[in-house]
């Protein structure tokens, strides 16, 4: 469709200023429709009659523009027919007068992103679709996609294939593959902090603020830029409407907040509910005595040690307690998986425990064991005490 819809405006503008070569402009966007028709038509699955149909207008279309042709399999059809109006699209585009003029690095290139999330049926769909169009020379198809992922897809829609079959099925699809790295950790913090910072957070603020951000998430882009967002929106609705204190001292508790927000959400749930446990949390993060029982309004002694135990199996990996998992049984656990998932499940693992370390180390920075949960870092602003 947005093929479709950028040559027909391309040749609308090339009409205007009376600069287009109509026959082999008006014929790329015929073609081009007819390909995208039938494109179409294999790519939702519908029965052989409805292919069929598609195909015999496409062979009418090819033969009226080349009667002389001698027979072709429709399969032969619709590949010189996409690589006929790939080369229209590109001469109108160069403003050339004929395919024969168009540069050897002429391309139309199609960009496909995110094809791991996709439904599954979908993506398999999509990829048996594109074999059809490899072999025309002036288009390329780039794909976004993380590869672990669609072997994924792969194995549950082909459940009679091996792992290596399908990444054989990839590699013959793929001429080339680009692994894209971690980003950059200082381009990271530059972008964090001016972010922080169109939301009138100070500099000094928004580059320590930055540093806990980038510590205590994964460097993964879109988490990052999830969270930050989450962040800022958060703070707009908080100091920007009636909350009072040091901006450094308020911007990181919530940081942590939100943290727990996205990744202990049973967490966030028991102090939402209840925030005097907040003291509770703090005993156990730090590893406080617990031979006084604290003073807490409505919680009494047996709740106040079952919300103690909740925080506990929470963060029992960065704990001191390891009796709830030992490295025996983490190896069994992993031996009956496929490899790939089980590294998958290592780094997430890994990723978690030193995100946990962190929350674990600024908690105890800049929580005291006697503060009292503000109801803002949990709900919106009072809208009269925002006034």
């Amino acid at each position: 469709m947005e093929i479709r819809a950028q040559f027909s405006t391309w040749i609308k503008l090339k009409e205007e200023a009376k600069n287009i070569n109509q026959r082999g402009g008006l014929a790329g966007l015929k073609l081009i429709e007819l390909v995208l028709d039938a494109a179409a038509t294999l790519s939702i699955g519908r029965n052989v009659n409805v292919a069929r149909g598609a195909s015999d207008s496409v062979r009418k279309t090819w033969n009226e523009a080349a009667p002389n042709l001698t027979e072709l399999s429709d399969g032969q059809h619709f590949h010189l027919l996409f690589q006929d109006a790939v080369e229209n699209i590109l001469t109108t585009i160069a403003g050339k007068d004929s395919p024969d003029d168009l540069d050897d690095g002429a391309r139309l290139i199609i960009f496909i992103d995110d094809l791991d999330r996709c439904e599954e049926s979908v993506a398999v769909t999509l990829l048996e679709s594109i074999k059809l169009y490899l072999g025309s020379r002036r288009c390329v198809f780039v794909l976004g996609l993380d590869d672990t992922a669609l072997l994924g897809t792969l194995s549950r829609h082909w459940q009679d294939r091996s792992e290596d079959d399908n990444r054989d099925y990839l590699d013959k699809l793929f001429q080339a593959t680009l692994a894209i790295p971690q980003p950059n950790q200082s381009s990271v913090k530059t972008e964090i902090a001016k972010q922080l910072e169109k939301h009138k957070i100070s500099h000094t603020t928004a580059n320590l603020c930055t540093e806990d951000i980038a510590n205590l998430l994964e460097p993964n882009p879109r988490k990052l830029k999830n969270f930050t967002n989450s962040l800022c929106a958060a703070w707009e609705l908080g100091p920007g409407h009636g909350w009072k204190g040091d901006d450094t001292d308020l911007l990181r508790k919530l940081i942590l907040f939100q943290y727990l927000r996205f990744n202990h959400r049973p967490v966030w749930r028991l102090l939402e509910r209840q925030p005097q446990t907040l003291k509770l949390l703090h005993r156990t993060i730090t590893g406080a005595s617990e031979t006084e029982p604290l003073d807490m309004k409505d919680l009494k002694l047996p709740d106040q040690r079952l919300a103690q135990e909740m925080f506990s199996r929470a963060f029992a990996h960065v704990l001191q307690d390891t009796s709830r998992g030992t490295t025996t049984n983490l190896e069994s656990r992993h031996r009956n998986m496929e490899l790939e998932q089980a590294v998958n499940l290592f780094i997430d693992r890994l990723d978690r425990k030193r995100s946990d370390e962190t929350f674990k180390t600024l908690f105890a920075t800049v929580f005291g064991k006697d503060d009292v949960l503000d109801n803002h870092f949990l709900s919106l602003p009072d809208p009269e005490s925002a006034s």
